[in-house]
């Protein structure tokens, strides 16, 4: 990508790639690698490089990672696109940095960083939602019959409904993960975890200890090939960034699924 053109922005000080279900994304980063680091997600049509100006200013008091989602900027393109996949990118990357985040998203980005810190709470230690939104309730509906003026009242509805929830104060994660949601019941559940457990993931087992379910951060994680294992806290970066690190790109810790898919696989 070229260099940034605008007063205040500055190019990152770090690039690398980020495997994630065999797709590779890329990410960008500034600050100090060992300040606790801070994820940004960009909104649709766009791509990490577009927090050329904010990113900097962060970066003096954190570790900046800018992740591009798939399809977008100098990330690898798919055959097929969906929510789901993008949230599912967003909390391999969490696991991948092996400690709590603080997670900011724009627009798009807004709502997928939602989605990742209901999924994978443990991985959030912060949660900054500018302007997000969530998709409607099933993702993008098939082929509908009805005229479109009835489906596009519909669609308008379901996005105002969005809005009033992105922009109601919610003091902790367990009071938005409360509220109301669009999203499919499977961003409800949090997936293996390979960060440091946080109060909010001892409230979450707890919860579903009562109720007589076990959550799938209870579970032991499952590195590539099925092997066991997890990211240690403050393990770093678990992605190839030049210059100053030099391991291989990790494959992501969700299994693969059908990109129409409701919900994740579980891990063996």
């Amino acid at each position: 990508m070229l260099e940034p053109s605008y007063p205040g922005a500055v190019a990152p000080e770090r690039t690398g790639t980020f495997v994630s279900d065999g797709v590779r994304l890329r990410v960008d980063e500034w600050g100090d690698p060992a300040a606790a680091p801070l994820v940004l997600l960009h909104g649709a049509f766009d791509h990490g490089r577009g927090f050329d100006l904010l990113a900097p200013l962060l970066a003096t008091r954190f570790r900046v990672v800018s992740l591009t989602s798939r399809g977008h900027g100098d990330s690898e393109w798919v055959d097929v696109y969906d929510w789901l996949s993008d949230v599912a990118d967003a909390v391999n990357l969490l696991h991948a940095l092996g400690r709590p985040v603080h997670l900011v998203g724009h627009s798009r980005g807004g709502g997928q960083a939602t989605d990742a810190a209901l999924w994978a709470p443990e991985c959030v230690r912060r949660l900054v939602n500018i302007d997000g939104f969530g998709p409607p309730p099933e993702g993008f509906a098939p082929a509908d019959p009805r005229p479109l003026p009835v489906r596009f009242r519909e669609y308008l509805d379901r996005r105002r409904r969005g809005v009033e929830r992105g922009w109601r104060p919610y003091p902790t994660l367990d009071d938005l993960g409360a509220a109301p949601r669009a999203e499919p019941a499977a961003l409800r559940g949090s997936p293996r975890s390979g960060c440091a457990t946080s109060s909010t993931t001892t409230r979450a087992r707890s919860r579903a200890a009562s109720s007589g379910r076990r959550t799938r951060s209870s579970r032991a994680a499952s590195g590539p090939g099925g092997r066991s294992g997890s990211a240690r806290p403050g393990d770093g970066c678990a992605f190839r960034c030049s210059p100053w690190s030099g391991r291989s790109p990790t494959p992501g810790s969700f299994p693969r699924r059908s990109p129409r898919s409701a919900s994740p696989t579980s891990p063996t």
